[in-house]
């Protein structure tokens, strides 16, 4: 069985939603189209495949910068990029496939460094406005 601290910071926010939402994990794996068995590794460390990441979302009707905060740094210039393509999603839901490359970058590169340094403390995140 998987302790708390062991959670990644994804898989604390998914846990957190899915309950809020109340759903149960199969439920949602069955929402989203796949394996329990597979969804469950993404509720302990593994992240998932940025199409399984968009059905979560969709799934769960969260933003999509809920699952990001934890890993946003407002010196990031690519932050600002990623802040602006989601005001169009939110005024234009047509823009949605032009800015789905942007998103899937956005994500990959948070993969990529999630072990080289600990996320900003949840305060920090919390006073990120992506909103109009």
């Amino acid at each position: 069985m998987t302790t708390e601290s062991e959670r990644s910071p994804f898989a604390k926010r998914l846990i957190k939603v899915r309950q809020e939402k109340g759903m149960s994990g199969p439920e949602l794996a069955k929402k989203i189209g796949c394996k329990y068995g597979s969804y469950h590794h993404y509720e302990i460390k593994a992240n998932p495949p940025f199409e399984i990441l968009i059905k979560i979302i969709e799934a769960l009707d969260v933003s999509v910068e809920y699952f990001f905060k934890p890993f946003i740094s407002l010196a990031d210039p690519e932050y600002t990029d990623f802040c602006e393509k989601i005001k169009i999603i939110k005024r234009n839901q047509t823009e949605w496939d032009t800015i789905k490359t942007v998103i899937e970058r956005f994500y990959e590169k948070i993969i990529d460094t999630k072990h080289k340094e600990d996320p900003p403390e949840e305060g920090d995140a919390d006073r990120l406005t992506m909103n109009e």
